[in-house]
């Protein structure tokens, strides 16, 4: 232990004399005090003294520091003013002045007279740097990159005599507070119990030890410290101190705990998934099967119901109606509930602008009068988002957990719906939605296999009706500018297009020849017939998209009508998935579609597609374009409403040479009647 010898009083930044003495003592530091410099003098020369400290201010500290000087020891001035041969001043002004001379002199006192630290080789040139100085074990000791502490075991409460700068900067306390304090003022509440012990029995045994604990900063907040201890004995093996490192290890410790969640994470992960297998094992393969079997589309929905309510508490499937917005449950299957989910149900109004609550939906007990179900809100999600809705933690059944609504599509088209509920201790997870959607395009798959298998042994197939807002189409815009209704009456070939024959409603002939000179996309016209009523244009259009998208799905167009509610399509084919993905189409290049009307058509014992392939193979496109035109035109009708002569006009031929096509038009298409009829090949 250093000797430090203090001479009168120090300026008034520093505590009186015996507040300094206690707290160099508490620093480590044996303390002799003497009031005036001559009674210094002679304790210096004559008593093993290793630092001395006098203020710069006092009467005669030049020549104290020369006697000290002559009996090499070192020499601290406390002042603001230069002392001749001192070996250090620690100024009073700046923040904790005591803290700082408790540092130079700890420094002092492991220097020999020429500057070497105490038991430490002289350094080489290469060593001292630049100017051949060596930096001083205090500098090296603050420049360290971890916490550096030192504590004095001889002291009852083991207070701390030194910190670095790394242990302050750790810590967020200064010097002026860890010194002098034992090191528990860092911990808290997260501090454990069991490494804290651990450092107490190494330092009572005089041992090193390597621990791992939370501690606190000066703001309050915990991190995690690698702390390790290691014994300082005197000249006789009394362990005097103990040296500690402290590495602050909270960005480690934060990734293992990140590490150790995310493995908690895969084995929770796994376990979910073990136990989904067991519970849907086999269960695609089933509903599969039973698709690829099934017949008809009753025989489907009864077998794919089946094996869903084997593995769930029960389960319903229904056909969706895009024009009503409504499922309607037909098929269904219950295992573990007292009561049918569906039957209960009844039929659902698919309502898309309904919501799904944070908790999966309104929670009530079963058979609470008006009280509201989750399923038609799930079943809206399905039916806008195209993927599975799940109601989780629903109390309105006592024996359910969730409820999955699950869309029943092809080609991103919704045939229907389908429900499954899990009984009061299961839950529907992340990888299950993916399993359930699956089945949903199986079964959508299958009923689009039935439909076209129908197809081809009948002419049975589905109408649909829907109006769309499609202003910026050329006849929209004539219609508009005309403020009349029009309607298609014809569809047939052109040189530079393809003409459209339409009727129009509430305007006359010239009325629409204005409007259709202003539009552009109208090509060309002609009035074939200029009545008073519902006159007949023919108007060639450089695009005709809606008709496009009609015939691109494998629909006939049956009706076109616009008026100011916007166009009206009446489109028919042999499958549900073609119609049902026109109004899809539509609705994305176009927007919102009412969907008036969506029905399967019966069967004929004569398919009619076979009967119009067959004509249209027959017929020229003259041909054709003469018998839609005289046809449209009321050629046919008596009295007639227009004659050969307007008619060929229209068509820029003769008159006979127009009769001509039209007579071979009609010996065609009788002769095709005939075939059908008949059954002739």
């Amino acid at each position: 232990m250093h000797h430090v010898f203090v001479v009168g009083s120090l300026p008034s930044a520093f505590p009186a004399v015996e507040s300094l003495r206690e707290r160099l003592r508490d620093a480590g530091l044996v303390v002799s005090h003497a009031d005036s410099p001559g009674d210094a003098g002679t304790r210096v020369a004559n008593e093993p003294v290793d630092v001395l400290v006098v203020a710069a201010e006092t009467d005669g500290a030049a020549e104290l520091v020369t006697v000290a000087d002559d009996n090499d020891v070192h020499c601290c001035v406390v002042g603001d003013d230069v002392v001749p041969g001192a070996d250090t001043v620690v100024s009073p002004s700046g923040p904790s002045p005591v803290t700082r001379l408790i540092g130079v002199v700890h420094e002092l006192g492991t220097q020999t007279s020429d500057g070497h630290e105490l038991g430490e080789p002289e350094m080489s040139a290469l060593d001292r740097g630049a100017e051949g100085t060596p930096p001083s074990t205090a500098r090296v000791l603050d420049e360290a990159p971890v916490g550096i502490t030192v504590a004095d075991v001889t002291h009852p409460d083991q207070p701390l005599v030194y910190v670095n700068d790394q242990f302050v900067e750790q810590t967020g306390y200064g010097r002026d507070i860890a010194l002098g304090r034992n090191c528990r003022f860092l911990q808290g509440p997260a501090t454990e119990a069991e490494p804290v012990a651990r450092m107490r029995e190494a330092i009572d045994a005089g041992e090193s030890v390597r621990v791992e604990l939370r501690n606190y900063d000066r703001e309050g907040d915990m991190f995690w410290q690698e702390v390790s201890l290691a014994p300082i004995r005197d000249d006789s093996g009394t362990v005097s101190h103990y040296a500690g490192f402290q590495n602050d290890i909270t960005q480690r410790k934060r990734a293992e705990q990140a590490a150790e969640r995310h493995r908690a994470a895969l084995a929770e992960e796994r376990e979910t998934l073990r136990n989904l297998l067991d519970r849907l094992d086999g269960l695609v393969e089933r509903v599969t099967g039973a698709v690829v079997e099934a017949e008809n589309r009753p025989g489907l929905g009864e077998a794919v119901c089946s094996q869903l309510g084997s593995t769930y508490a029960a389960a319903w499937l229904a056909p969706y109606d895009p024009a009503a917005e409504q499922a309607d449950p037909e098929w269904s299957s219950v295992s573990t509930l007292g009561t049918d989910p569906a039957e209960s149900l009844g039929s659902v109004s698919v309502d898309r602008d309904a919501h799904v609550s944070a908790d999966g939906g309104t929670a009530v007990a079963d058979g609470v009068d008006d009280g509201q179900r989750p399923e038609p809100a799930l079943l809206a999600e399905a039916v806008e988002n195209r993927t599975v809705a799940i109601a989780e933690d629903g109390c309105w059944h006592s024996g359910v957990s969730d409820v999955a609504a699950v869309p029943v599509t092809y080609r991103g088209t919704v045939f229907g719906l389908f429900c499954v509920y899990t009984d009061a201790k299961t839950s529907l997870g992340r990888e299950e939605r993916a399993v359930l959607s699956a089945i949903g395009r199986t079964i959508g798959i299958g009923l689009n296999a039935l439909d076209s298998q129908s197809s081809l042994t009948t002419d049975s197939g589905f109408e649909v009706a829907f109006t769309v807002d499609a202003s910026t189409l050329p006849l929209a815009r004539l219609a508009g500018r005309a403020d009349c209704s029009l309607r298609q009456a014809g569809v047939v070939p052109a040189d530079d297009g393809r003409t459209v024959l339409c009727t129009a409603a509430d305007a006359t002939a010239d009325e629409l020849r204005d409007a259709a000179d202003a539009v552009s996309g109208v090509r060309s016209w002609t009035c074939i017939t200029e009545r008073a009523e519902n006159p007949l244009f023919a108007f060639v259009l450089r695009d005709l998209p809606l008709l496009d998208a009609v015939e691109t799905h494998g629909l006939r167009l049956a009706d076109l009508q616009i008026d100011a509610a916007g166009v009206t399509i009446v489109a028919r084919g042999t499958q549900e998935a073609t119609a049902r993905s026109l109004v899809e189409e539509i609705e994305a290049e176009y927007g919102s579609v009412d969907v008036r009307g969506f029905t399967r058509r019966p069967a004929r014992e004569t398919t009619l597609t076979e009967f119009v392939g067959d004509v249209e193979d027959r017929l020229t496109d003259r041909q054709q374009r003469a018998l839609t035109t005289a046809i449209a035109a009321g050629y046919f009708e008596w009295p007639r409403e227009t004659d050969g002569n307007e008619l060929a006009e229209s068509f820029g031929v003769a008159r006979s040479t127009f009769h001509q096509h039209l007579r071979a038009a009609l010996r065609k298409l009788l002769t095709a009647f005939d075939d059908a009829v008949t059954g002739r090949p």
